[in-house]
């Protein structure tokens, strides 16, 4: 199965801001969408949270919705475990300041987004 990854990474300082950089790579996710997706599937976090994803998605995704989102728990969508290890391995690469290519990412990274420091 091909696979083409993009990666959004946001900044905060504090914890009490991690919820507003997630509200920014949302945006960046939904406005760099393909016009052939039709829905986007993302991780279910606590209840809150999640309310919090779908109020920007919501108003991301227009009227009429051009694509249909929803929360789905790891244990129930296998592509979010796929998700999840492409984040975490290129997270961890931007974080230490090394070079994603040539680390066995390169084939499948299409596209990473980082705000600058």
């Amino acid at each position: 199965m091909p696979v083409e990854a993009h990666v959004y990474g946001c900044r905060f300082e504090r914890p009490k801001r991690k919820e507003a950089a997630r509200a920014r790579a949302l945006t960046w996710l939904a406005q760099d969408l393909p016009r052939q997706a039709r829905e986007v599937v993302v991780a279910e976090r606590e209840a809150s949270q999640d309310r919090q994803d779908r109020k920007v998605l919501g108003g991301l995704a227009g009227r009429p919705a051009r694509f249909a989102y929803r929360h789905a728990p790891y244990a129930k969508e296998p592509l979010l475990w796929l998700a999840d290890v492409i984040v975490s391995s290129t997270a961890k690469l931007l974080a230490l300041h090394e070079d994603v290519t040539g680390r066995g990412l390169d084939s499948v990274l299409e596209y990473i987004g980082c705000e600058p420091e």
